[in-house]
């Protein structure tokens, strides 16, 4: 509401008094994106440990429900490195083409 009164005042907008000002390039708007996309990606992946460990546990020996709590730890695993693999490539890509990369 704040910056809606101010560009009705006609006071300058910038980077100080208006953040998605501030993105003038791909790059900037990488860097703010993509460190959310990874943090996101760390919480589901706890989340899948967390809800494997409790179908490991609550599956008291019967061996469908193991191997369906081992499956999600599986699935968790290759979604860690699939994560993993797309960072390390974001980061030769910014190499390559000279990009700044904050992280």
């Amino acid at each position: 509401m704040d910056f809606l009164l101010r560009m009705l005042q006609g006071s300058e907008v910038n980077c100080d008094n208006f953040a998605p000002a501030c993105i003038t390039d791909i790059s900037t708007l990488s860097n703010l994106i993509l460190p959310m996309i990874y943090l996101l990606a760390a919480l589901a992946l706890l989340g899948l440990f967390i809800r494997a460990g409790f179908k490991y546990i609550m599956a008291q020996g019967e061996p469908a429900k193991i191997k369906e709590a081992q499956q999600t730890i599986t699935y968790a695993i290759l979604g860690m490195i699939v994560v993993a693999a797309a960072f390390f490539l974001v980061r030769v890509i910014a190499l390559l083409f000279d990009i700044p990369f904050l992280l």
